[in-house]
């Protein structure tokens, strides 16, 4: 999808400025109950509010807005907002990336740098302190033909020598000389002038000091352009070019020592990129990699970082996607054993097999927790069967297999009910129909926050895996596998007046149990009683009204939860009730789950 221009973002901008304004004074809805909401929940809501307001808006005649903006507020809004919104472009390119993590400013940079290794030119300062019973301090500029002079001793040509070279031959002049002892330092750096220039994003003449590399340079105008060569940068001075920088010595092989000192007037050129290869599965790093003269698929191995752990080394190759001279892709295999020194071309992309690493966790009541690699089509039964077995106190009725594909999935859907009831809620707010709803906010915000547990009915009893009358789980990567003891105690949650585990007895239904956590509280909604079984199944309790003629007989198993949600009416809605139905199921698996996992 083609990204829009930062122009294009701007105007957005400013035009969810106005929206947001135009919502702030807006008094359509109880602005108190809207300010009473979680702080999460409410954001959301004005959010749907806006999004409301703008359709109903967008259905009223255009009019033409008022052209006329502050400058200064605009600049500063955007600024505000480059801040909040990554408009970074994100590039396949290797080392682009470096350039948005970096510094970039177009002031001046003059902080001395006491590196021993500094060069010093024309425009550097040096602090001379020669002392005998008392301290002579002298502060001496480097001048154009390069020396300082020292009084006393005459001129010392210092330009062109690192700083501990300089403060040397000054010292031991002055030694010399004056048969004195000194102490010299650096005070402060030249300013330089640069051009920059090419395939940057901000060319132009730049104000750094003295001990700027091109690196940093390079950064403080913008970056390099997808255009651009990483390999081939010119530095050039009065009009010949006096060296070429590769950024990949200092990218990937960590050289930063360019051997060479800017000076003012200098020209950095930044060259068009010519050969770039993409390096896709199989190698240790992804991406486009630049290419120079003389280079072949071994120094693209090499800038890669290698190829990785997963790569399929028992067959040793690669596939070759190459546009042939009709500008049809075609692939072709290569063997590393024999063409290691192959030559590619602009475009070309190489990928290799990799091997595919699963692993999954198993813990609790077995003989040996822990992670374990598995194979495809790998079963449960197995797994428990490398772990070596269940333990004597082992509950494999309450067993819990959470699945990450069954997370993401279920998350989801988590996501969309949410929305849903926010855009239920701002509807209700617009419409002035906000009474009732003082429980909804509540469950939002438990909505808003709970992960999705991800947990999936599982069989873990051997024997009817075993005789057939099971079927058998398959696992897949990153699955976690968690056998609890065995608790004699069932746990009532939610709105009851004692939450907690009450010891189980074979003659209690849900109602006894309930009446033993003190019985239902004000607050709670009889319609949404769930009942989950160790195993992971939820049950609703099939009563409106609970009494002692009609009552739910089902089984109570040691290790079953039953949650009593709070009551949140929101008008005699069917659609609504709907959607609250399988929130409440969830957040009673999940603290089915934790309370599992946490009592042992």
């Amino acid at each position: 999808m083609q990204q829009l221009n930062k122009n294009t973002l701007f105007f957005l901008f400013i035009l969810l400025s106005f929206s947001n304004a135009s919502l702030t004074q807006s008094s359509d809805f109880d602005t108190n109950y809207l300010n009473s909401l979680p702080e999460s929940v409410r954001i959301d809501v004005e959010s749907e509010l806006a999004k409301q307001k703008d359709n109903k808006e967008n259905e009223k005649p255009f009019l033409n807005p008022s052209s006329k903006l502050n400058k200064s507020q605009t600049i500063t809004a955007w600024e505000a907002f480059k801040k909040q919104n990554s408009l970074l472009e994100d590039s396949e390119r290797y080392g682009m990336r470096l350039f948005n993590t970096m510094q970039s400013s177009f002031m001046p940079v003059n902080e001395p740098n006491f590196d021993a290794s500094y060069v010093l030119d024309s425009g550097d300062t040096l602090s001379v302190d020669i002392y005998e019973s008392s301290f002579d301090k002298y502060i001496l500029d480097i001048k154009r033909d390069g020396s300082i002079t020292v009084p006393g001793v005459g001129k010392i040509f210092v330009a062109g020598l690192e700083l501990s070279k300089a403060i040397d031959l000054v010292s031991s002049r002055i030694n010399k000389i004056l048969v004195l002892d000194s102490i010299v330092s650096l005070e402060s750096v030249r300013d330089i002038q640069i051009l920059m220039t090419g395939n940057i994003y901000f060319p132009g003449i730049y104000t750094f000091n003295g001990n700027t590399n091109p690196l940093h340079a390079i950064s403080m105008a913008g970056g390099i352009k997808e255009t651009g060569s990483f390999r081939e940068i010119l530095i050039k001075r009065k009009g010949e070019v006096i060296n070429t920088i590769d950024l990949y010595d200092a990218l990937i092989f960590g050289n930063t020592s360019f051997n060479i000192s800017l000076r003012s007037g200098d020209t950095i050129l930044i060259s068009s990129v010519k050969n770039l290869i993409r390096a896709g599965s199989g190698f240790s790093n992804h991406g486009l990699f630049e290419l120079v003269d003389g280079e072949s698929l071994d120094d693209l191995i090499k800038f890669a970082g290698g190829l990785s752990a997963k790569f399929n080394a028992s067959k040793n190759k690669l596939t070759l996607d190459r546009i042939d001279d009709n500008g049809i892709f075609k692939s072709s295999m290569i063997d590393l054993n024999k063409y290691s020194n192959f030559k590619l071309k602009n475009f070309d992309s190489l990928r290799g097999q990799e091997i595919s690493i699963r692993s999954v966790r198993i813990e609790g009541a077995v003989v040996n927790e822990g992670s374990y690699s598995i194979n495809v089509g790998e079963t449960l039964s197995s797994l428990i069967s490398r772990a070596g077995g269940y333990t004597a106190n082992a509950y494999p009725f309450g067993g819990i297999h959470i699945s990450q594909t069954a997370k993401k999935l279920e998350q989801i859907k988590l996501d969309v009910t949410y929305n849903t009831l926010i855009n239920y809620l701002a509807s209700s707010l617009s419409n002035s129909s906000s009474q009732g709803a003082s429980s909804l906010p509540l469950l939002l915000a438990e909505l808003k926050n709970k992960e999705a547990s991800g947990r999936v009915v599982s069989e873990f009893d051997e024997l009817r895996i075993k005789s057939g009358k099971a079927v058998e789980v398959l696992l897949d990567d990153k699955d976690h596998i968690y056998i609890p003891s065995y608790k004699s105690t069932v746990f009532v949650y939610g709105e009851v007046n004692q939450s907690g585990g009450i010891p189980f007895n074979d003659s209690f239904d849900a109602i006894d149990y309930i009446d033993t956590s003190g019985g239902l509280s004000k607050y709670a909604d009889k319609k949404f009683i769930y009942v989950v079984d160790p195993n992971g199944i939820a049950k609703k309790l099939p009563l409106a009204n609970l009494s002692f003629i009609n009552r739910d007989t089902s089984l109570i198993y040691p290790g079953s939860i039953i949650y009593v949600p709070r009551n949140v009416e929101f008008r005699d809605n069917f659609e609504f009730l709907s959607l609250i139905s399988p929130v409440f199921s969830s957040l009673a698996v999940s603290i089915a789950s934790l309370n599992a996992i946490s009592s042992n």
